[in-house]
């Protein structure tokens, strides 16, 4: 697998492996949010996962809490499949952060991710702690960040945004907001796929 570094300009570079599964680790400054765009273009074409880390990854337990959120879009079961790496080769404690829908569409929508989720964990050997969390910022990444620093988790799990709606040209996408995030939370992100991301064993 091939890793390369990118220019300053960008102000991330390249850190290291993390095992096969993830192309690269890159290290983001705090000052980076000005060039979160021109990197969101740089991976945009991305097809694995890759990790943006905001101070070196010294300790092993750091990743021991992992969460992602599970919504009623499709891009959800993206995230499915790369969660279950970190219980079953990392022994961590997976945790799912969702809504509490009220529309009847939407939440049946949600409902029908968690009944995938559960089933492949379940086919896994493996188990999830699910959370509710409050929906204060526009952005369900934001508010899964902060869930996250509360309860002291190590990684969140996100997936970027494929199709930009006109919100979103104004006031930025959340991974914009979260790739540099005052808590220091590492974030794992992955690209929409037209095709479902294959487990492997």
């Amino acid at each position: 697998m091939l890793v390369t570094s990118f220019n300053s300009a960008y102000r991330f570079k390249t850190l290291q492996y993390f095992n096969d599964r993830i192309s690269l680790i890159l290290w983001a400054n705090r000052d980076f949010y000005i060039a979160a765009f021109r990197f969101i273009i740089a991976f945009a074409d991305c097809k694995t996962a890759f990790l943006v880390v905001q101070e070196p990854l010294t300790h092993p337990d750091r990743m021991k809490e992992v969460a992602m959120t599970i919504d009623f879009k499709k891009e959800s079961k993206d995230k499915m499949i790369w969660s279950s790496y970190f219980p079953r080769f990392g022994n961590a404690n997976m945790h799912v952060l969702y809504y509490d829908y009220k529309d009847a569409f939407l939440k049946d929508k949600w409902y029908a991710n968690m009944k995938q989720l559960h089933k492949l964990y379940t086919d896994l050997g493996i188990t999830f702690q699910p959370h509710i969390i409050e929906s204060k910022s526009t952005y369900q990444d934001i508010n899964a960040l902060r869930f996250a620093a509360a309860q002291g988790y190590g990684l969140l799990i996100a997936v970027t945004t494929k199709e930009k709606d006109g919100l979103e040209f104004f006031i930025g996408t959340q991974e914009q907001r979260t790739i540099v995030n005052r808590d220091a939370i590492p974030i794992l992100f992955l690209n929409p796929r037209e095709d479902l991301y294959v487990l492997c064993d």
